[in-house]
């Protein structure tokens, strides 16, 4: 998800919204984002409840070392994601 709070917000409601289609059409979904703010956590969970799924979550927390290393060695991703986007998540 872009860094950018609106940005943020409408790239949500499009991975919501194709994620619920998914699920109606009887497909498995994962959701891989950072779920910063509560309300995308909230949003998640709305999204199994209306599709009659249970929503698991798992949250992975790598040493920021590794954090770094991994962003860096990005090079063709469609992620905004990289150093200075980490450095600013976790202010």
């Amino acid at each position: 998800a872009p860094s950018s709070p609106v940005g943020s917000k409408e790239v949500f409601t499009v991975l919501f919204r194709r994620a619920e289609q998914l699920l109606r059409d009887g497909f498995s979904v994962v959701v891989s984002t950072t779920f910063r703010l509560p309300e995308t956590r909230v949003q998640a969970v709305e999204v199994a409840e209306r599709s009659g799924i249970s929503c698991v979550r798992v949250w992975c927390k790598p040493a920021l070392d590794v954090q770094m290393s991994r962003l860096s060695g990005r090079s063709t991703d469609v992620s905004d994601g990289d150093q200075r986007v980490l450095e600013k998540q976790l202010l």
